[in-house]
């Protein structure tokens, strides 16, 4: 079943089986991102929606564009999904398609305001790695009303299936819907979860072994504190905790590298410029993580969509 997404409906609260929206652009860089998604929709028992973007509609001046049909971006875009469904072994009862026009981060900003997580592709290549993830994959993560999953083109989940679930810890209330996330997932997969704080001594000229070492045993503590409770709902998931002196990106990336999954919480709201604060450690991980990242956005203090963008737009799947 296809969509186009213009159907100028109100968001209301959404019902029925989890919605899985992935980003397709029919490439074999896009495919790690696809098999995540439909992974994800078959282990929540959910709908699985590939999602294609047409260019912005524009008049063509002149050119060959002219001779072009005015359906010709749809069209193309469509037999792209319809391909990859078939890939998938799925048909129209198993898969929808969903086509939009105004380019990749607007529709798939719409489309995720009808879904439960947004699934999109992180292409890596070599030394332009970071400019080309930064283009679409960052700017969507960072402005979702939905978690978002940012897969790297090269993962392969069957090299860590029991491997843990890494989740990143500031100590703010954030904290807490990562960690619902992380611990829901581990339970769901039988894999220990990684939970990581990092810390910084205050700035002083300078300080002693001994004072190195309560504020290392004061942090440890205190992240074995915040985590008594999840230990006690969670009883059937190993936590092993790590609290250092580091850089945040820095030792999240260390621990990426033996994880299947990190997930990372997101303060800023949909209208913030460039998505993430500058210096964000979430951005600087979706950077350079090989392994897929799950953006958490803060449940209550931004809106839920981009009205300059969204409008009142939500599709239906």
């Amino acid at each position: 079943m296809s969509t186009q997404v213009n159907p100028a409906k109100k968001t209301s609260e959404k019902t029925g089986p989890p919605v899985v929206v992935v980003g397709v652009d029919g490439s074999a860089h896009n495919r790690a991102a696809v098999t995540w998604a439909r992974n994800e929709s078959e282990d929540l028992g959910g709908r699985l929606v590939l999602v294609g973007a047409t260019p912005p509609r524009v008049v063509p001046v002149r050119g060959y564009a002219m001779d072009l049909p005015v359906d010709f971006f749809d069209n193309e875009t469509r037999d792209t999904l319809e391909r990859v469904r078939e890939e998938l072994g799925a048909d129209e009862d198993d898969v929808s398609l969903l086509i939009g026009s105004g380019g990749t981060r607007p529709v798939l900003l719409r489309a995720a305001k009808g879904a439960d997580v947004l699934v999109v592709g992180q292409r890596g290549l070599g030394a332009a790695k970071r400019m080309v993830v930064g283009s679409n994959s960052i700017s969507v993560a960072g402005r979702s009303s939905v978690p978002v999953i940012v897969v790297p083109d090269a993962w392969n989940p069957t090299d860590r299936r029991a491997a843990p679930v890494v989740v990143g810890l500031d100590g703010s209330a954030l904290d807490d819907v990562v960690l619902t996330y992380g611990f829901e997932r581990a339970v769901r997969l039988a894999v220990p979860l990684l939970a990581i704080h990092s810390w910084h001594l205050p700035a002083t000229y300078a300080w002693s072994p001994e004072d190195i070492e309560r504020w290392d045993n004061e942090a440890k503590q205190q992240l074995e504190s915040s985590l008594t409770s999840w230990r006690e709902k969670y009883p059937e998931v190993e936590v092993i905790t790590l609290s250092q002196d580091a850089n945040a990106a820095m030792a999240i990336l260390d621990a990426a590298a033996v994880a299947q999954l990190v997930v990372l919480g997101r303060h800023t709201g949909p209208h913030h410029l460039g998505g993430f604060h500058l210096g964000s450690t979430t951005r600087a991980v979706l950077h350079y993580a090989e392994c897929p990242v799950a953006v958490i956005p803060s449940p209550s203090q931004y809106p839920s969509a981009d009205v300059d963008e969204l409008q009142d737009d939500q599709p239906e799947f």
